[in-house]
């Protein structure tokens, strides 16, 4: 009994000496007093594979260098085994710890390569919105090597344009998620975090009025105000949710990379760019970040040496997304700088004509009525689809027109009068009815806006001579009459007549006779 007595006493003891030293440690760890030969191992791993190993007392001071620099890699930090990156310090062992040097793939600050990628029209489509995708694209083009990635989303196909950019962005441990979402739109706060993803955090803490210390972006957006990527000052917005436009998405990239283009490039340097001039604001940042140049450095900035000149379009009308433009002959879209909209400087029009067609300040084609301009647009865009030609959009608006309005019996014009499209379209667009010379001026004025040179006129039509209004196509010096009229008409008597683009010879059976001024 006795030794059972003893036995049970030896083991209070022994627990109570065990929770004396758990606690005696717990003090140690939280400085409560120095355990004098108690040490700890501090232990970094190298780039190269290497470690050291410092052993120390504990609570004692211990420096976390800086690394050798390695060529083509940006040093983010000391990361420790919670996934924490510390920049070189002092800090205080405790414990024993690990910590391992992070590298990422640098950004290439020194050679000016594109990033921006016109679209197989030669359009950098500037004030659209980025989309995921393409942001992927700009950053996978200025990687200073390229990995050899692996990294696969289940929404990009591998032959995709954008399935290398994405998965370099998922081996580097930028982008995890299972899937990419390539089409959506990129969102400004995410494009900063890509970006901030290349640079050690930040030494400040900043304040942002939309965005705490808990947003995912928030450490990011710290490292784009210290770096000088974004303007910062007393309750700065970050705006990190919405859509960023490709232009600013050049404008912040170019920041990143130190790009400075003081002065305009030669022209022959940069080649074609279609939608801006020299003498506009995204000129300079677009052509910075689109084509690939030499250059010196100077006080003021940069100056370029030599250039990859973008190839140049041929000068003519050129129809791209629905709309018609006219490239001059240095490469540009034909437009008008001195005016905004549809606008007439006394009797003067300031509107840019060019081959028989107007042009407006954003270098689309325009009637010169405002109120026309969107009704025939608005026709255009409800037919109009992605990869559709001018000539099968054309034959739709021939079916458009034959098909959409009602006839309704009104004045007639003289014979040889060729001036009633504008007029006879906007009447027909905006009530739905008319007759001949309308549905002829819809027609007209709806090819016109594809770039074909139509016309109409007021003469006569079959053995009776009757008072006819139709449109005409002049391709290559040759007239093709289109009369969508007539087709609705017989249409009505179940009969389908064929008068779409068709030769005057085709035609000779209806008598069409041009009454045209002299």
């Amino acid at each position: 009994m006795i030794v059972i007595i003893a036995a049970f006493i030896f083991a209070l003891a022994l627990a109570a000496g065990s929770a004396l030293y758990v606690r005696h440690l717990d003090s140690v760890r939280n400085e409560d007093y120095i355990w004098e030969n108690y040490s700890v191992t501090v232990t970094l791993n190298y780039f190269d594979g290497t470690k050291k190993r410092i052993t120390t007392l504990i609570n004692t001071p211990v420096i976390l260098d800086e690394p050798e620099e390695v060529s083509g890699y940006t040093f983010l930090g000391w990361e420790n085994e919670n996934g924490k990156l510390l920049r070189p310090s002092e800090i205080t062992a405790k414990i024993d710890e690990e910590y391992t040097a992070r590298y990422i793939i640098s950004l290439d600050t020194e050679n000016h390569v594109p990033y921006l990628f016109a679209d197989e029209q030669g359009l950098f489509h500037a004030d659209d919105t980025l989309s995921r995708g393409d942001a992927a694209r700009m950053i996978w083009s200025v990687l200073s090597e390229k990995p050899e990635t692996g990294g696969r989303f289940e929404d990009i196909d591998e032959e995709s344009e954008y399935a290398e950019p994405a998965g370099a962005l998922k081996d580097l441990g930028i982008c995890t998620d299972s899937r990419f979402y390539p089409e959506d739109d990129m969102s400004r706060g995410e494009l900063i975090r890509m970006l901030a993803s290349f640079y050690p955090p930040a030494d400040g803490t900043y304040s942002f009025s939309d965005i705490t210390e808990k947003e995912p972006t928030y450490g990011a957006f710290c490292i784009a105000a210290e770096r000088g990527w974004i303007e910062y000052g007393e309750k700065t917005a970050a705006d990190p949710y919405s859509g960023i436009t490709r232009i600013d998405a050049v404008r912040l990239m170019n920041r990143v990379l130190g790009r400075d283009s003081s002065e305009l490039p030669p022209d022959e340097f940069v080649g074609g760019i279609l939608e801006y001039r020299p003498e506009d604001e995204y000129y300079l940042p677009l052509v910075e970040a689109a084509v690939e140049h030499e250059y010196e450095r100077f006080a003021g900035g940069e100056k370029w040496t030599s250039g990859k000149a973008l190839e140049k379009q041929p000068e003519g009308r050129f129809f791209n997304g629905g709309r018609l433009y006219y490239i001059d002959a240095d490469g540009h879209f034909a437009r008008d700088f001195e005016q905004e909209g549809y606008t007439f400087d006394g009797e003067r029009d300031t509107l840019v004509f060019v081959d028989g067609f107007k042009f407006g300040s954003d270098g689309i084609y325009t009637c010169g009525d405002p109120e026309l301009d969107a009704l025939v647009y608005e026709v255009i865009d409800s037919l109009y689809h992605e990869g559709m030609t001018r000539e099968e959009l054309l034959k739709e608006l021939f079916e458009y027109t034959v098909s959409s309005f009602s006839y309704l019996r009104r004045n007639y014009y003289k014979y040889g009068d060729t001036t009633f499209a504008q007029k006879e379209a906007l009447l027909m667009l905006s009530t739905g009815r008319g007759n001949c010379y309308s549905y002829a001026g819809t027609f007209c004025m709806l090819a016109r806006a594809l770039g074909y040179d139509a016309v109409v006129f007021s003469g006569t039509v079959g053995r009776e001579y009757e008072p006819h209004g139709w449109c005409e196509i002049i391709e290559d010096g040759t007239p093709y009459i289109c009369d969508p009229e007539l087709v609705m008409l017989h249409r009505r008597s179940g009969k389908n007549y064929d008068m779409f683009f068709k030769l005057h010879d085709e035609m000779k059976g209806w008598m069409y006779i041009r009454y045209t001024r002299k």
